[in-house]
C-alpha cells in the first residue's frame, strides 16, 4: 500500500471533521428553527398575543410552542376554540359575535398535534364548550411525515393513558436528544441557518394595522398575510395549485395506501372523550384548489384516498350526530377559483361563507371524566 494512501484518509477525515464542526456551528448560532435557544423568542410571542394585542414578523420559530406559551398564560375558557393546521388558521373571532374564541391552530396538525393541545387545555381546566376541528385527510395517513408535533411530545404522551389501544408508541426523551442532534449537523438545516445569517428583521412587533408586507399573528390566533401573498391573482394562484399537484408526492399524501386504522380509531375516541368532558365538537373540512382537488382524485391517483377520509367523516358525522362544515371538494363549497390563497389555503370570505351554515350547539353535555378507550 502506498503511503501517501494513509495520509489521504486523514486529511479527507479531518477536512470532512471540520465541515460538520464548520455547520454544527452554524446551525447551533443561527438556529433558523429555534431548535436551540432558550425558547424566550416564542415566549415574547406569546406573552403578547394573551395581552390582546397583534404581532407582525414573526420568523422563524415554533408554532407549538407558542400554543404551550399562549394557554399557560390563560386564565379563562374560552366558548370556541378551533384546532387545526394552517388550512383553519384564517377561521377568526369575526365569525363568532359575542363569544370568546381563539384560533390554536398550527402548521400541518395531526392526531398527536390534537392530542396534546387539547391536554394543555384540559390540563389547566380550560376545555372550550365548543370545539372546530379541522381535519385535514393526512391526518390518516401513516407515511404523511408530518414531524412537527415532536414539540409538545410530553403533552402527548401525558394525553395518553396505558389502556388506549392502538396508540403508537412515542420516542423517548432519549430520541428526541438524538432527533435534535441530526438537526445539528443537518446540510439541509445549514442552509436555512445561512439564508437566517443575513436577515436583520427577524424582530417582531406589536401593531394594529389591517395588513402588512409580513405576516401579522392576530390576538385571537388567526393570520393576516402579508401583501405580496395575499393579493395574489387567480391566474397566479392558479399556476402555483399546478405546480403542487405535479410535486411528488402531493403534501403530506405520499404513500397513503389506507385510512389507518389506528388514526381512525384514535380520531374517534378523541371526540368521544371530548363530548363526555362537556365540549361540542364540530367538523371542518377545508376545501382546496379546484386544479389540486382535480390532481388529487383523478382516475388512477395515489392520492384518491383523500375523497375516501372526507366519505368517512360524513358517515361518522351521520352517526354521532356532529355537525360537519365544508368540503376537500371546492365544487361541493360556495368558494370558487378566486378564493384561494394558494393550492390549499381559503381565503377569509370562502370561510366566512363555509361559516354561514355553523348553528352553535345548544348547551353542552354534562361533563363527566372517562378514560380514553
Amino acid at each position: 500500500m502506498s503511503r501517501t494512501f494513509p495520509v489521504f484518509l486523514f486529511a479527507a477525515g479531518a477536512m470532512f471533521t471540520s465541515l460538520l464542526v464548520l455547520v454544527a456551528g452554524v446551525n447551533y448560532h443561527f438556529d433558523p428553527a429555534n431548535l436551540f435557544g432558550d425558547r424566550t423568542y416564542e415566549a415574547g410571542i406569546a406573552r403578547l398575543l394573551s395581552e390582546g394585542k397583534n404581532v407582525a414578523n414573526i420568523t422563524d420559530y415554533d408554532e407549538r410552542l407558542v400554543q404551550k406559551f399562549f394557554v399557560e398564560r390563560l386564565n379563562s375558557r374560552r366558548d370556541v376554540l378551533v384546532l387545526g393546521s394552517s388550512r383553519s388558521m384564517n377561521i377568526g373571532s369575526d365569525l363568532f359575535p359575542g363569544m370568546t374564541f381563539y384560533n390554536a391552530s398550527v402548521s400541518g396538525a395531526t392526531l398527536e398535534d390534537y392530542y396534546a393541545t387539547l391536554q394543555m387545555f384540559r390540563e389547566r381546566n380550560l376545555l372550550p364548550r365548543t370545539l372546530i376541528l379541522g381535519v385535514d385527510p393526512w391526518v390518516f395517513n401513516r407515511n404523511s411525515e408530518q414531524t412537527r408535533w415532536k414539540s409538545l411530545e410530553p403533552e402527548y404522551r401525558r394525553s395518553l393513558s396505558s389502556n388506549v389501544p392502538g396508540t403508537a408508541p412515542s420516542k423517548n426523551a432519549i430520541d428526541q436528544r438524538l432527533s435534535r442532534l441530526q438537526q445539528l449537523v443537518s446540510f439541509d438545516y445549514f442552509l436555512g441557518a445561512l439564508r437566517a445569517a443575513h436577515r436583520t428583521d427577524r424582530d417582531y412587533y406589536i401593531t394594529t394595522a389591517a395588513e402588512l408586507d409580513v405576516n401579522i399573528r392576530l390576538a385571537d390566533g388567526t393570520i393576516i398575510y402579508k401583501r405580496d401573498y395575499a393579493h395574489r391573482s387567480p391566474e397566479i394562484v392558479a399556476e402555483v395549485a399546478h405546480q403542487q399537484a405535479a410535486r411528488i408526492p402531493i403534501y403530506s399524501l405520499g404513500q397513503f395506501r389506507e385510512l389507518d386504522p389506528e388514526y381512525v380509531k384514535r380520531l374517534e375516541d378523541l371526540i368521544e372523550h371530548l363530548r363526555h368532558e362537556g365540549t361540542e365538537v364540530i367538523l371542518f373540512l377545508p376545501p382546496y384548489h379546484p386544479d389540486l382537488y382535480a390532481a388529487i382524485t383523478q382516475a388512477g391517483s395515489p392520492y384518491r384516498l383523500a375523497k375516501d377520509a372526507e366519505e368517512y367523516l360524513r358517515r361518522f358525522a351521520g352517526q354521532q350526530n356532529l355537525q360537519i362544515l365544508g368540503s376537500y371538494d371546492p365544487g361541493l363549497t360556495p368558494c370558487g377559483r378566486g378564493d384561494f390563497f394558494d393550492e390549499m389555503h381559503p381565503v377569509n370570505l370562502c370561510i366566512a361563507r363555509l361559516f354561514a351554515q355553523f348553528r352553535m350547539p345548544p348547551g353542552g353535555m354534562k361533563p363527566s371524566l372517562i378514560p380514553l378507550q
